[in-house]
């Protein structure tokens, strides 16, 4: 399925600044990022629940935020782009 993660990540300090990192290179692991804060991520249901755990356990819930998106497996017609995409991936051939 198609999980589109956004995150917002307080950064007034350094740990929030670790934070915001950590996430970041948890997405990344997962998907591919779309713009800032945004990633795309093609993951069935149980890479969906250990993604999303581990993103609970790097954030403070108090000043942190994470959102998720899922599309479902038949998300081709609910996405729409207008301009440059800021990555192009071949769903068929990326590997993770």
């Amino acid at each position: 399925m198609m999980v589109v993660v956004v995150y917002d990540i307080a950064t007034g300090d350094p740990d929030g600044r670790r934070r915001l990192r950590k996430v970041s290179r948890k997405c990344a692991d997962f998907g591919v990022p779309i713009q800032d804060s945004v990633y795309e991520c093609e993951l069935d249901a149980e890479q969906y629940r250990r993604f999303r755990e581990d993103l609970a356990a790097l954030i403070l819930p108090e000043s942190d935020s994470i959102c998720f998106y899922l599309l479902g497996n038949r998300y081709r017609s609910r996405i729409e782009r207008v301009g440059k995409e800021r990555v192009q991936w071949n769903r068929e051939t990326y590997v993770i």
